[in-house]
């Protein structure tokens, strides 16, 4: 510095001075605090300043009574030094800094990292250097945008370029540096070797779950479409790789999106046989929930606590209050019951599809995940078009379009059987051998004619070339899928469908004649004047006049209710007319089928008038909705009192199989599969 240069703490003038044949500024004014050293300061060697920074860890006296304080450099043992060899060390604007963030003194005798504390990083904003404690203060911009105020006793480390640091000898000696590798071999072997949920968990885990998730901890990106019969566990096998992820450090931030029928048993499974506890995303969570620009996931906004797990329905997550959930970059996302993801084609030569609110919320999510899982038991049942559909979610560059993913799909056939001839080629006769080598050529696998037909009867050849030929079958890459038969091909249950008919009653058929008239009749209405929502809503309600009187008497009062509570909205609904595009099929039924009810007024509104976003508005007729309370009203009116009565062919015909079968077997067990909730509890109280 020159003559000129002032002191930061007081002001006042610089004076050089000879320290040691080394020229340094010191303050002229004797009474300020860069003369006043404590425990925790931060501090620069007069004549040496290229050892870096230390901290004054303690204030002692020589013999003849004169402080000296012993300091502590990250390249260096602990020294002792007097205070004419040592000046404060300020922090610059816009420098970073690691910090305490748990406490305000920090314990200087022990490293952070033994102490268990949380250490953040942080820019400094601001600086107030005079202080009672002597201790210089400072303002910090963290890694989450939130400011914050810290004494330099808090700071324990700057951050430098690292060739600096090496420079000046602030570096770890070789032994912490073999103990730090040995140490990170370990949990790398450890995690990547052993399936630890196997040794922690209340499961008895089956062998082809256990496959299952090995092959997926061993792809570098998980994603696949999960597609076991039912009852086999896909829930068990999602689980053991989510714990397994979890486990291994690899995945923080997983999102869950079952149909809201199925939420429920998710939370359950998770937290009982996992250990896992997810957070149920509503829009009431939404709004205390903020996106960490430090974590990438959500925090809440008060307690500043993350929510790294988190799981919402299906209904739920497709709605524009739920957009947040599409922001976040997700270390793997689930989705339950997938073939609800589904487009519709309208034009296979031009390769023209209308997509559902739900694939259009798995596109979203498909771009901000590493790992993503589909499951479903029923892909290969979906039109070939839904499959297509379904892997492009996977991976969107696998097919420029539709027509190369079914020239690519036809070929499965020729594949499963040069797959199965290979495996029983010793069964097979020598013209099924003679048409498998021409089969095997077909393919473009690289083998010379004569070298199938003389080397076919080795064994490890014709393992190695159906290990080509499984490769070239590119839904093996893509889909996994047990069948009951292969896992349990001892069972002796077998499946005996038998259709049982109810003969109704007068007044239940009269009533129900009626109800499916009028039914008919709205869907009818509403479909040829392009309002296909409501006439979905009539199709569930047809759906449950046949399930149970409850059921369809529960629904109707919530129809009514919505009709009273919405006349002005639904009447703007229909002048506007835009329904057909703003409600498909899959997505009603999904919505009023599967937990609507669960709803609030509002988010059942913006279901049902979410924004035209293809195709022309229609006008379409308006319809009476006085009238229709009217009918309905007196619908349920008839559907009460036939229940007072007791009067229910079905129910009582389903009670007569039961009781039939426990006087053969008191002891026989069984399961009564129905599509409403409200059904299911009717049924638990015959």
């Amino acid at each position: 510095m020159n003559k000129t240069s002032k002191c930061p703490f007081c002001n006042q003038l610089l004076h050089q001075k000879s320290i040691k044949s080394s020229i340094t500024d010191i303050c002229t004014n004797q009474n300020c605090q860069s003369h006043i050293f404590e425990i925790g300061n931060k501090v620069k060697l007069r004549k040496r300043p290229e050892i870096g920074i230390g901290t004054i860890t303690d204030i002692r006296k020589d013999k003849e009574g004169i402080r000296y304080y012993i300091i502590k450099f990250k390249a260096y043992t602990q020294r002792r030094f007097y205070e004419q060899d040592i000046r404060h060390y300020i922090a610059p604007i816009d420098s970073k800094v690691k910090y305490n963030a748990n406490q305000s003194n920090t314990t200087l005798r022990m490293e952070p990292e033994i102490r268990g504390d949380e250490i953040r990083i942080g820019s400094v904003i601001k600086q107030k250097l005079r202080t009672k404690t002597n201790n210089i203060h400072y303002k910090i911009l963290d890694t989450d945008g939130n400011f914050r105020k810290i004494s330099e006793t808090q700071i324990v480390g700057f951050l430098e370029d690292p060739i600096e640091e090496y420079r000046k000898g602030e570096v770890d000696s070789g032994e912490k540096f073999l103990l730090r590798m040995w140490g990170q071999q370990i949990k790398n072997q450890y995690n990547s070797n052993t399936l630890k949920i196997i040794t922690n968990s209340r499961l008895t885990i089956l062998p082809y779950q256990v496959s299952v998730a090995h092959r997926l901890l061993m792809a570098d990106n998980a994603r696949f479409i999960l597609a076991d019969e039912v009852g086999l566990g896909k829930t068990i096998e999602a689980g053991i790789y989510l714990k397994e992820m979890i486990a291994r450090n690899l995945a923080k931030r997983v999102l869950i999106i079952p149909p809201a029928s199925l939420i429920g048993q998710w939370e359950f499974e998770m937290k009982n046989k996992f250990h896992l506890d997810f957070t149920r995303i509503t829009s009431q969570k939404l709004k205390k929930w903020k996106i960490s620009p430090r974590t990438g996931g959500f925090v809440n906004k008060k307690t500043r606590k993350q929510i790294n797990l988190c799981i919402a329905t299906l209904q739920y997550a497709r709605l524009d209050s739920a957009q947040k959930i599409t922001e976040i970059e997700w270390d793997i996302v689930i989705f339950d019951e997938a073939h609800h993801l589904r487009r519709y084609l309208e034009n296979k030569k031009t390769n023209r599809y209308r997509t559902t609110l739900s694939y259009e919320l798995g596109q979203k999510l498909s771009k901000k995940t590493k790992a993503l899982l589909l499951l479903t038991a029923t892909p290969i049942q979906l039109h070939s078009f839904d499959l297509f559909s379904l892997i492009e979610l996977l991976n969107p560059y696998l097919f420029p379009d539709f027509q190369s993913f079914e020239y690519e799909r036809k070929k499965i056939s020729l594949y499963n059987l040069v797959v199965k001839n290979l495996r029983n080629f010793t069964r097979i006769s020598q013209f099924e051998r003679k048409s498998l080598v021409h089969q095997i050529m077909s393919l473009n696998l690289g083998y010379a004619e004569s070298y199938l037909e003389n080397k076919l009867k080795f064994g490890q050849v014709r393992k190695k070339i159906i290990h080509k030929v499984e490769n070239k079958h590119f839904l093996s890459r893509f889909v996994i899928r047990n069948r009951r038969r292969n896992v349990f091909p001892d069972s002796k249950i077998k499946r005996v469908p038998r259709i049982v008919e109810v003969h109704l009653t007068d007044k239940e058929l009269k009533l129900y004649n009626h109800i499916h008239l009028y039914l008919a009749k709205i869907y009818s209405e509403n479909f040829y004047s392009g309002q296909s929502g409501v006439g979905f809503v009539m199709v569930i309600l047809q759906k449950l006049l046949t399930s149970s009187p409850p059921a369809l008497i529960k629904s109707l009062k919530k129809r009514i209710r919505y009709l009273n509570e919405n006349k002005q909205r639904i009447v703007d609904l229909t002048t506007r007319a835009n329904l057909e595009d703003e409600l498909t099929a899959e997505d009603s039924s999904l919505d009023i089928n599967e937990g609507l009810e669960d709803y609030t007024l509002d988010e059942k509104y913006e279901i049902r008038n979410r924004s035209s976003k293809i195709g022309e508005q229609r006008r379409s007729t308006e319809f009476n909705i006085e009238k229709h309370i009217k009918i309905l009203s007196k619908f349920l009116s008839q559907l009460q009192k036939l229940h007072q009565l007791g009067i229910d062919s079905k129910a009582k015909k389903l009670v007569k199989i039961v009781k039939k079968i426990l006087q053969h077997n008191p002891d026989e067990k069984m399961i009564i599969f129905t599509q409403f909730k409200q059904t299911l509890y009717y049924l638990a109280e015959l």
